[in-house]
């Protein structure tokens, strides 16, 4: 009876261990790497705006727009096919619902920043244009950095959550690894 109440237990630690390093631990990181993108993309299309002539933040925020959100965008994707939404859950919307809204803004402010942006300031001529500078500072003041804002605030929230679920598992794990301990000793006794 003992042998088999340690083998429910270790496989209970087994599931624990396989989940968070699977699933909770690699979506924590992900969700703070797409902050950080959100972060980092607001200040590179700004720069774009009043820096004309840094080609290095060009660079770094055509990097984002082609290779760094596509990768962070397909790692969160794939993890959210694992959430298990008992646990991801909130109140009021789901982890899932949040984080696929959050993407798509994220899309569409990204798509409006090479439009509005990137597609019209390429040149020394076009920064000299007051109307087309004007339209590009407009549209970081009124869409880039509000909507950045308000992204930021949803995934920060989806971070606080999953830092709650990560400590949640933390404390099973150490839970049932205590068990598993006491199991183990429990014959050893005379």
């Amino acid at each position: 009876m003992n042998a088999s109440i340690i083998l429910i237990t270790a496989n209970n630690v087994k599931e624990i261990v396989t989940n968070s390093s699977q699933v909770i631990n690699p979506s924590r990181d992900a969700i703070n790497d797409l902050i950080t993108l959100v972060y980092r993309s607001k200040m590179l299309i700004t720069n774009w705006v009043y820096l004309q002539g840094n080609e290095d933040d060009k660079a770094l925020l055509r990097g984002i727009i082609e290779t760094e959100y596509p990768e962070v965008k397909d790692r969160i994707t794939n993890l959210m096919t694992k959430w298990d939404e008992g646990s991801q859950a909130s109140s009021d919307s789901s982890s899932q619902a949040v984080m696929k809204d959050a993407l798509v803004k994220f899309d569409a402010l990204l798509a409006g920043s090479s439009e509005n942006i990137m597609g019209k300031l390429l040149k020394f001529e076009d920064y000299e244009d007051p109307t087309t500078k004007m339209l590009s500072t407009d549209y970081i003041d009124q869409y880039v950095v509000p909507e950045s804002a308000a992204l930021i605030k949803a995934l920060e929230h989806l971070r606080q959550r999953q830092n709650a679920i990560t400590v949640t598992s933390d404390s099973s794990l150490v839970s049932s690894t205590s068990s598993l301990l006491v199991l183990t000793l429990i014959p050893a006794l005379p």
